[in-house]
């Protein structure tokens, strides 16, 4: 009786001290081990992961902004895991979540290569393109600098510009909490710093580029947030300009632009500015997940990589969804900072400027 009772006493620890670590083995949180694999997806990705999840019954997939997902992540104590085995978002944001757990341990294995890509793009006003290209510094390169320039401006005082139109109003979404608007506002950034290897020092000792924030900010309508994102606003209120020039992926306009009717498609230009920057969607699977193995096969999924070509991204060995071009030729690198610390100083300067 007494090594009865010894040994229940050890198997009662055993399963006390997997509590603690949130490896408790019957659910609750931390979870896990073998079987489903619980995928997180950013909303970017949210049509190719529905497929994927309708096609394999192994996998169950959550979707949510990239800034939620890392919200809860960041203050994720070290006696916890996550509730799921993987994250399918754009790179960086895995990284970033580890950046700013500063002395806790990292959640996330490196992340995969890139499973797919899209190349930045900004949507214009067609007729508006012809009003920007005319007027410096644009001077027929209509890219983030210039649009920074003009933003918030009257279109009268531009050479061409019309009284209706208002001011020139950009959008690209919140950077804190979607994937897609923090890549297009580094863009942004690179192009006006003249640099993609910037610092936290670049940025907020920067009175140059800080003024040139505010400026684009303020110009930015101040509607109520939509899961679909500003493009799909600009495109469904068509022909009031709710903006005149927004930038997001290729993979978010392109297809939808092909999809739209005609008398709609003709109000929008696609614009790939120069250099090109893409978002590369990568998978990261929790370092100490039980199934991160079965989470890291998923990034060679070949039915994950065909319900993101339909998605409207860029796959290698797949069809290009309606919309998506072969032009230009993606960059090897994506044009991002190498640190993904730059993107979190980015978030936090974003966040400090005035609106």
């Amino acid at each position: 009786m007494r090594r009865l009772g010894a040994a229940i006493a050890a198997v009662v620890m055993v399963l006390v001290a997997l509590a603690i670590r949130g490896d408790w083995p019957f659910g609750g949180s931390g979870g896990g081990g073998g079987g489903t694999v619980r995928l997180v997806c950013t909303t970017e990705l949210e049509a190719a992961c529905t497929q994927l999840a309708e096609h394999d019954g192994d996998v169950s997939v959550t979707v949510e902004p990239a800034g939620t997902t890392a919200q809860s992540l960041v203050g994720l104590p070290d006696n916890q895991r996550p509730d799921f085995d993987g994250w399918l978002a754009p790179a960086p944001w895995p990284q970033m979540v580890d950046v700013q757990r500063r002395g806790k341990r990292p959640l996330f294995a490196k992340p995969s290569d890139a499973i797919a890509r899209s190349p930045l793009v900004l949507a214009v006003r067609t007729d508006r393109k012809p009003v920007l290209d005319a007027t410096p510094p644009c001077s027929n390169t209509t890219d983030w600098k210039c649009i920074g320039a003009v933003a918030g401006r009257p279109w009268t005082d531009l050479p061409g510009g019309q009284a209706a139109w208002g001011t020139v109003k950009p959008g690209y979404g919140d950077p804190t909490a979607n994937a897609t608007a923090l890549l297009v506002l580094s863009q942004a950034t690179s192009e006006f710093l003249d640099t993609s290897d910037y610092s936290r020092a670049d940025l907020q000792d920067n009175d140059q580029y800080l003024d040139w924030l505010a400026g684009l900010e303020r110009s930015v309508p101040k509607l109520a947030p939509s899961a679909a994102g500003p493009f799909a606003a600009m495109l469904q209120q068509l022909p009031t300009a709710t903006y005149d020039a927004v930038g997001t992926s290729e993979a978010d306009a392109g297809p939808a632009l092909a999809a739209a009717a005609p008398d709609r498609r003709k109000q929008l230009t696609l614009l790939y500015p120069e250099p090109v920057v893409t978002a590369d969607v990568v998978l990261a699977a929790v370092a100490e997940s039980p199934n991160r193995d079965a989470a890291d096969g998923l990034a060679g999924d070949a039915q994950l990589a065909a319900a993101l070509a339909r998605a409207g991204w860029r796959v290698p060995g797949q069809p290009p969804a309606r919309g998506v071009r072969d032009t230009p030729a993606l960059p090897r690198a994506n044009g991002i900072p190498a640190d993904p610390g730059a993107l979190v100083a980015l978030q936090d300067t974003w966040h400090g400027v005035p609106k």
